[in-house]
């Protein structure tokens, strides 16, 4: 099992400020930096800000990752009372323990009812609904309070996050654990900063620190360059890892040496298309079929039927041609420009047939709902809400738009590769290091919403384009954004970092 004596070879310790309660992009890669360390020996130890979800805590579990949880480190209101009471600060879970009571069950199965087993548990034979209720990994702290979700689920959450809070319990668990390697992901640069510099002074010496940063950083200003946070960092953190090339050029400008930085694009699971692409059609409208798939509205509260849903995107007599765009509905995102930009190509190309599908939610969906209605649209665009089958249903598009203001390297962008779709994108982020311009789609400049309405309508029109580039988009996903290979690249920087 590429074990010493038995004994673990490299420990790390990844903090992350984030409630793992949707079975996301990001919490398969974090199992699947868990599953690349146990085939190689070692020991990922995750400190979450909260508890995960029954499915991704089978993942971790599945994946020999231990986790706990540091409750001080966000402050979560519902109807402004707090409820986070996450497990205590030390004690760990790794295997599956007594869970919540009968209450909470009832609302865990009510909300993971539709989530499918991960590629690489499913590879194993193992389903995490195999578990009974009472053997759910490390739910202690629902039972109480019923199921709360910050990302989707039935209860709206606001979170306050606490940067500070989760130093102390922090140097606690680094004198426990003697890691290795100690990694920050979704944290912030001066408590982060504060826990290294104190963690020689209570005996715990030789941890090599990396810091990740996963989301978009743009060039700094002068005095950015000269007092920005990041580089206070390099005082004591080792190693630096951007998600695309315009992070590693943001952290240089702020006086991270280059030679420190690795740039580790996102990747994502095999979502499978040509095993998906039937059903995933046949559920969007084509066929009048039904998929196992649940809808839910926006309060979380009611769910739709796959027949409404057909109602909506079911042409009369024509076959549908999909536009998706998944992402949270933000102001950076500009789901807006989309509708506009879809409505003007609809009353173009005259076509019933066109369809635009958004997943996702967040604060800008009323005003979207209301911007489709006073369009007329209202029976060729459909809020799909958030989801837990992305990769699944972009299996069913024809063509991924996106058109955000800023970005990282956005894991919607791939999963729209994996799953061989073309896409016509905004150049945000990594969107030309994921889009090769005009051979898996096209990348147009962020202000340029002609060229997008151009590239759009271009391939709207040309479905011998949409399918060259379509297999361009999965064999692109092949080579350089499979969760697999951002996992090994981790693995590598922190095997590195201990030796």
């Amino acid at each position: 099992d590429g074990k010493q004596n038995g004994e673990i070879k490299l420990k790390t310790l990844f903090f992350c400020n984030l409630r793992p309660d949707k079975d996301g992009a990001f919490e398969r890669v974090l199992a699947q930096v868990g599953l690349t360390h146990r085939q190689h020996g070692d020991q990922l130890v995750l400190v979450l800000a909260g508890e995960p979800s029954a499915s991704v805590a089978v993942q971790f579990h599945e994946a020999g990752i231990k986790w706990c949880v540091i409750p001080e480190w966000t402050e979560s209101n519902v109807g402004g009372a707090p409820v986070m009471n996450g497990t205590k600060v030390g004690t760990f879970s790794d295997k599956p323990t007594p869970g919540p009571s009968k209450e909470g069950i009832e609302e865990v199965e009510k909300y993971d009812a539709h989530l499918e087993p991960t590629p690489n548990l499913a590879k194993e034979g193992i389903n995490h609904k195999k578990f009974k209720p009472n053997e759910i990994p490390s739910l202690e702290g629902h039972a109480k309070r019923g199921w709360v979700s910050t990302r989707g689920g039935p209860t709206h959450i606001e979170n306050k996050v606490r940067p500070w809070g989760f130093v102390f319990p922090a140097l606690k668990l680094l004198r426990q654990e003697r890691p290795d390697v100690a990694v920050v992901h979704f944290g912030n640069e001066l408590p982060s900063l504060a826990l290294s510099l104190l963690a020689p002074l209570i005996g715990v010496r030789g941890v090599k620190w990396v810091w990740q940063q996963d989301q978009q950083m743009a060039l700094p200003g002068r005095l950015t360059r000269l007092v920005s946070r990041i580089r206070l960092l390099a005082l004591r953190f080792n190693r630096f890892v951007a998600v695309y090339e315009g992070g590693r050029a943001a952290m240089t400008a702020r006086g991270i040496p280059d030679s420190q930085i690795e740039v580790v694009h996102n990747g994502v699971m095999d979502p499978e298309p040509e095993k998906n692409l039937a059903a995933v059609r046949q559920w969007l409208g084509e066929g009048g079929g039904s998929f196992n798939i649940d809808v839910q509205d926006r309060d979380g509260k009611s769910e739709l039927s796959c027949e409404s849903c057909l109602s909506i995107l079911n042409p009369a007599a024509e076959q549908s041609l999909n536009l998706m765009s998944v992402g949270s509905m933000i102001p950076r995102k500009r789901q807006g420009v989309l509708v506009e930009v879809f409505a003007e190509l609809v009353q173009e190309l005259k076509s019933p047939a066109l369809r635009l599908i958004l997943i996702g939610d967040g604060p800008e969906r009323a005003a979207l709902e209301q911007q489709v209605q006073a369009l007329g649209l209202q029976n060729q665009v459909v809020f799909l809400g958030k989801r837990n089958d992305v990769s699944r249903l972009l299996c069913g598009a024809d063509i991924f738009i996106h058109a955000a203001a800023a970005e990282g390297c956005a894991y919607a962008l791939s999963e729209a590769m994996a799953a061989g779709v073309p896409l016509v994108v905004t150049d945000a982020g990594a969107a030309r290091e994921q889009v090769e311009n005009g051979v898996n789609g096209y990348v147009v400049p962020v202000t340029d919403r002609a060229m997008f309405r151009e590239r759009l309508k271009e391939l709207i029109q040309n479905e011998t384009l949409r399918q060259r580039m379509g297999e361009a988009s999965r064999a692109r996903w092949a080579k350089g954004f499979r969760v697999e290979d951002q996992a090994q690249a981790y693995w590598e920087i922190y095997k590195s970092r201990s030796q």
